[in-house]
């Protein structure tokens, strides 16, 4: 039998441990830190009228959805299948927390999302919508998965200590993209492969080995340093650059639409390997 919380307010701190799955059929207040655990078990506190003030925990979860009227701040967390937050405010981590263990789906819906903290294990996102988003996650991560991809209506920033890779969903930010994948002590690169034709960003800076990029539209290329190959597809728009690209083996750069432009004439290009450029006119001549 599901444990189900009605309607509660608790000034201090709250911890609660289950057998069964723990359910909020009211609207949760915290004013301290809330610790929830129930291994194996679904812990659904998804009311939006919730207010937990202090750090989240969830300890040995298996299916957790928070949600919450105003921020939220996770402490340690680990959720075997997936891990659900959603809430109008910020979503942030405490300074020496972690997120360790989100299983195959973790979906965040806020404003801004700061998630920095190194010894986050990241491994897919699977809908994230925010404004400003900023993660670090000290492995290998997917962006999306067959659920949702990622939305920011400001800058979105990833730094990986592994590679990144996308799903089948698109990655659609208004603002700018970094994305670093680069090992902690910046010996080792890793490659990025985001080549799904439907993303669509707005200036797109990267630092890592072998590197992928497809844009829907036109794509502005910001300051990169690629050790590898680096490979960039405009599919109905120009190519362009706002800042320097350090690349040390061969550069495509291909525009599809009719009479796409590709202009890189940003001071401080270092282009080592090969310089490839493709364009499609198919205008006939006069």
């Amino acid at each position: 039998t599901a444990l189900d919380l009605d309607a509660s307010s608790v000034g201090g701190n709250l911890t609660l441990t289950a057998g069964e799955d723990v359910i909020g059929r009211g609207a949760l207040v915290v004013g301290g830190t809330a610790t929830f655990e129930a291994p194996g078990k679904t812990v659904k506190l998804d009311n939006v009228a919730n207010d937990f003030q202090g750090p989240i925990n969830v300890v040995n979860g298996f299916q957790t959805h928070i949600g919450d009227a105003n921020a939220v701040e996770l402490g340690d967390i680990a959720s075997s299948r997936y891990f659900y937050v959603i809430a109008p405010g910020a979503v942030t981590q405490t300074d020496t927390s972690a997120i360790t263990n989100v299983g195959a789906f973790f979906k965040i819906q806020a404003g801004d999302i700061t998630l920095k903290n190194e010894n986050n294990v990241l491994d897919n996102f699977s809908i994230w919508t925010g404004e400003d988003i900023e993660v670090v996650s000290n492995r290998a991560v997917q962006l999306g998965t067959v659920l949702g991809g990622i939305t920011a209506s400001g800058d979105f920033k990833l730094t990986a200590r592994g590679a990144v890779t996308d799903s089948t969903t698109v990655i659609a930010i208004t603002g700018s993209t970094t994305i670093k994948a680069q090992s902690a002590d910046e010996n080792t690169d890793y490659d990025i492969t985001l080549d799904l034709a439907t993303h669509d960003f707005s200036t797109i800076s990267v630092i890592g080995n072998n590197v992928e990029l497809v844009d829907a539209n036109a794509i502005a290329l910001g300051a990169s340093t690629v050790s590898g190959t680096y490979e960039v597809t405009a599919t109905t728009g120009n190519i362009t650059d706002s800042g320097a690209l350090t690349i040390t083996g061969t550069s495509t750069f291909v525009t599809s639409a009719n009479n796409a432009t590709i202009t890189l004439d940003q001071g401080g290009h270092a282009f080592t390997g090969a310089l490839l450029i493709t364009t499609n006119d198919n205008d006939a001549a006069p």
